[in-house]
């Protein structure tokens, strides 16, 4: 039951003119009036749910996420790719796939700013369970997928020139953050007795 405000307009004209149907036209209005309350709770509820996300989607563009886990059958190397810049430095990242191509592309481009990375074969066993017997199947390929795991690194700035390649763990992330914290607090006295 949603009103256009030109029926809205009929209905107070209709009101105001004293028609004899002013109690059922006071309960439309009225009808209509919880329903556009109610409407706009739902849309403020809505907005402040965005302003969440895009709060929390800016902490992640700003801060990285510890570690990123891709499973999907639609190509998990593009995924890692275009995700892989949301990762802080010194986050892990593992990414399955049924078959090992759809990770190459992804392991080749990302070789110069990972370490540790591994491909490797996920072996799965299927077993027949039955009344005093335990086997594994007889016509089974064992092939369980393959995944795609390693850390991300940064460059460290002091050796920048050289090409060397640092990996930062959460801890050193906090503790880093923490000493910026602290140096402008000690510098603020100094300058406050400017």
């Amino acid at each position: 039951l949603r009103l256009t405000p030109q029926q809205l307009a009929l209905l107070q004209s209709r009101r105001a003119a004293g028609d004899q149907d002013r109690k059922a036209l006071d309960d439309q209005l009225f009808v209509f009036d919880r329903l556009k309350r109610s409407h706009e709770r739902r849309l403020d509820k809505r907005r402040e749910e965005m302003r969440q996300r895009a709060e929390e989607m800016e902490r992640i563009r700003r801060r990285g996420v510890d570690a990123l886990v891709i499973a999907s059958k639609y190509d998990p190397g593009a995924l890692l790719l275009a995700l892989f810049p949301y990762l802080a430095p010194g986050g892990q990242f593992v990414v399955y796939a049924d078959e090992p191509e759809m990770l190459l592309d992804a392991r080749y481009k990302l070789k110069d700013h990972t370490a540790n990375m591994r491909l490797s074969d996920a072996w799965y066993v299927e077993h027949q369970v039955l009344p005093g017997r335990t086997h594994p199947h007889m016509q089974m390929n064992g092939r369980g997928g393959f995944l795609l795991s390693g850390n991300k690194v940064t460059r460290d700035p002091e050796t920048q020139g050289r090409g060397h390649l640092v990996k930062r763990s959460k801890f050193d992330r906090m503790k880093h953050e923490q000493l910026l914290a602290i140096a402008p607090a000690k510098a603020a006295p100094a300058d406050a007795a400017e």
